[in-house]
């Protein structure tokens, strides 16, 4: 991975962190640029390429603003459901090993 690479990989992950926790009113531009330490314009630019991808939306009704887009919360869906099933495996093995040994 080159050097403009993970650059624009970390500018992901700090768009992703500052989008987190709004996902009723989104938040604006200037907003997601202040959180993500980017300018505005590149948060302009960066939004509809990450929007083509699922992983962010605009508000409905409230066009200036971007949530989470589905592909994100279905990623953190399919990890949560997950991270449920080993720990349902995880609870019937203990319960196996619990039982009294007659």
């Amino acid at each position: 991975m080159n050097e403009n690479d993970g650059r624009a990989l970390r500018k992901a992950c700090r768009y992703f962190a500052a989008l987190a926790g709004h996902e009723v009113n989104g938040l604006r531009p200037g907003q997601i640029a202040q959180a993500a330490e980017v300018s505005p314009a590149t948060v302009a630019r960066d939004m509809p390429v990450m929007a083509d991808e699922g992983f962010v939306e605009r508000v409905p009704g409230m066009e200036d603003r971007w949530r989470l887009g589905p592909k994100a919360i279905q990623i953190a869906l399919a990890h949560m459901h997950g991270l449920d099933r080993v720990m349902s495996r995880v609870a019937e093995v203990k319960q196996r090993y619990s039982r009294d040994p007659k």
